[in-house]
């Protein structure tokens, strides 16, 4: 019996075998590159973890000295999250770091916050956004908002490890 691509049944067989075998070595081999994956991120978190700590630590030590300035503190804790956005980052933080940039300039406005997030690939919806600066106002004493404006308070301040003036 010959079939429509001119192999007979048994070179059909053959083939779908074959096909078969380069699947499942297909599948193993993905499996084992998911495996080296989730190693590599665990290890660039931790690695990113230890920046960070390390970052607070010099900060800690520069402001005991005076040597800190507020955009030089904002600097190394955004350098501390290099590695792509995902659900890893606290995105509250990284929004409290957005109107950090802003504090001494005017503040910032909602739609300007919400244009960076996007901007940075945050994830982030406008609902998520509100919630998170209503909290840090409302409940944590983080943020305040004037004119419309938003400011990190002293408390927010300490929270980033920039120095207060």
């Amino acid at each position: 019996m010959v079939a429509l691509s001119g192999l007979d049944k048994s070179e059909l067989e053959n083939t779908l075998k074959n096909l078969e075998v380069l699947r499942d070595a297909k599948k193993r081999e993905v499996e084992s590159l998911r495996f080296q994956y989730q190693r590599i991120e665990t290890e660039m978190r931790s690695a990113n973890t230890a920046i960070h700590n390390l970052n607070g630590s010099i900060l800690a030590l520069r402001e005991s000295l005076g040597l800190e300035d507020e955009e030089q503190a904002i600097l190394m804790f955004q350098e501390a999250h290099t590695e792509p956005r995902d659900q890893l980052i606290d995105n509250s933080r990284a929004i409290m770091l957005i109107v950090a940039r802003y504090h001494d300039r005017g503040g910032i406005g909602f739609t300007q916050i919400y244009k960076i997030t996007q901007e940075e690939e945050l994830g982030v919806t406008r609902e998520y956004l509100h919630t998170v600066l209503n909290r840090k106002r409302n409940r944590q004493g983080k943020l305040v908002k004037r004119d419309g404006k938003w400011f990190l308070t002293d408390k927010g301040k300490e929270e980033l490890g920039i120095a207060k003036n």
